[in-house]
């Protein structure tokens, strides 16, 4: 789940806290650095579910995209890999997580976009 303030997931899940492992990073994307703790969560407190949700009215969204990436590049040398399209990037999320060989339940990963404007949480993968 992305780091975003705005978003509390106990909440919009209907959780109690020590209900769930939670995740949270910039624009969601799962990496190497997530997938690590997903295989502590599974392997070591037996979590069997995972859930990735992205979300509308990314802060980043209002920027002139091509322009922050020329800037990052330029300074950097590479390009920029963060959420900005949230339904595409949720896919490819769940998709690095069914794929991980490190993680023994990969069969309940399901991925969702959470509409900041109205509260809907919409599965789409």
């Amino acid at each position: 789940m992305c780091m975003d303030a705005r978003i509390d997931p106990i909440r919009i899940l209907g959780l109690r806290p020590g209900d769930a492992h939670i995740l949270r990073n910039p624009g969601a994307l799962v990496g190497d650095q997530e997938l690590r703790a997903l295989a502590i969560s599974q392997r070591k407190m037996g979590t069997t579910e995972v859930m990735v949700i992205h979300h509308t009215d990314c802060g980043a969204a209002s920027l002139d995209e091509d322009e922050l990436i020329a800037e990052i590049e330029a300074d950097t040398g590479e390009s920029p890999a963060w959420q900005r399209r949230p339904y595409e990037t949720v896919a490819e999320s769940v998709g690095r997580v069914r794929e991980c060989d490190a993680l023994p339940h990969r069969d309940k990963v399901r991925g969702f976009v959470f509409h900041v404007e109205d509260g809907r949480l919409v599965e789409v993968a």
